[in-house]
């Protein structure tokens, strides 16, 4: 039924010579207060990567509040702008609350954003070595910084290079220099690094 105002009368037929009795009744029917349904994004915690949680609503009547029930001090309510820059990788928790007219109760829709972190392939490194009879390096003691589960891949051509174990032989390798990558594949929508 539609929210307003309704009118009713109640008569009770009068026997002659008394008149009939007539009681009036109004009824007040308010909206139903209405949240929305429960929603959910992922974000990766680049610099930059925000969310307008206004976005994720689906059905909600205007005029609700947003309130975090995480504690990533990185939400503003009165916006609905939640920021992931930087923040730990994790879930955090949102409701939006629409508030009823009495006797209409309040309605709350629940959120969910799952941060997760920006694959950093470390920082860039070389090193020299002598290609004497038994040398070899592993290159993944140059990694500086480099979150775990990378790929190696060799850019030039030596033909000893193992990208499974990191592993180049360098007995008896030609001199010269050789370039590889460490590449870290991409995580939901975090890119991947290289």
């Amino acid at each position: 039924l539609a929210a307003g105002t309704y009118t009713f009368t109640y008569t009770v037929s009068g026997t002659a010579p008394c008149p009939d009795d007539v009681a009036d009744f109004t009824v007040t029917v308010e909206q139903e207060a209405i949240a929305g349904a429960d929603n959910s994004a992922t974000l990766c915690n680049s610099p930059g990567s925000t969310i307008d949680m206004n976005t994720l609503l689906s059905g909600a009547a205007p005029g609700g509040t947003w309130a975090e029930t995480s504690a990533s001090g990185s939400f503003t309510p009165g916006t609905g702008m939640f920021d992931a820059s930087g923040l730990v990788a994790g879930t955090y928790t949102f409701t939006y609350t629409v508030t009823g007219v009495a006797p209409c109760v309040d309605d709350v829709a629940d959120f969910t954003v799952t941060v997760t972190n920006l694959p950093d392939a470390g920082l860039d490194n070389t090193t020299s070595i002598c290609n004497t009879a038994g040398s070899s390096v592993d290159l993944n003691t140059l990694l500086s910084g480099a979150d775990p589960g990378g790929t190696w891949a060799e850019t030039s051509a030596s033909g000893a290079f193992t990208p499974a174990t990191g592993m180049l032989n360098t007995d008896g390798l030609a001199a010269g220099t050789y370039a590889f990558t460490y590449t870290l594949a991409a995580v939901g929508p975090c890119p991947g690094d290289v």
